[in-house]
């Protein structure tokens, strides 16, 4: 399991920058649809939290339970998200790329 796109064995020697370009031009590549389904989970987590912290009662106040539970685990959420698709599609992308550039 990769924690993040650093530790991928085909970049860990690289520099930064060349890092983030290689993913980038991977996602490119493959169509990845990552950046729509990243939004599409965070207004997702946006809208739950508020939803979660919406008072239906006069009497609920700022410091109930939905106030920061919900943003806690929306942020888990969002976590175990990014990485299933950093163990998932971004290094299926990056993989197929790096193999696609060492063929050329």
């Amino acid at each position: 399991m990769y924690w993040s796109i650093h530790r991928y064995p085909s970049l860990s020697s690289r520099p930064r920058a060349e890092r983030q370009a290689i993913v980038q031009a991977a996602l490119k590549q493959n169509r990845s649809s990552y950046g729509w389904r990243l939004l599409v989970v965070f207004a997702g987590i946006t809208v739950a939290a508020i939803a979660a912290t919406f008072k239906l009662s006069p009497r609920a106040d700022l410091l109930s339970w939905r106030t920061w539970i919900a943003p806690a685990i929306g942020a888990l959420f969002i976590y175990g998200y990014l990485l299933v698709e950093i163990n998932g599609a971004v290094h299926t992308a990056v993989k197929k790329y790096m193999e696609a550039k060492g063929k050329r």
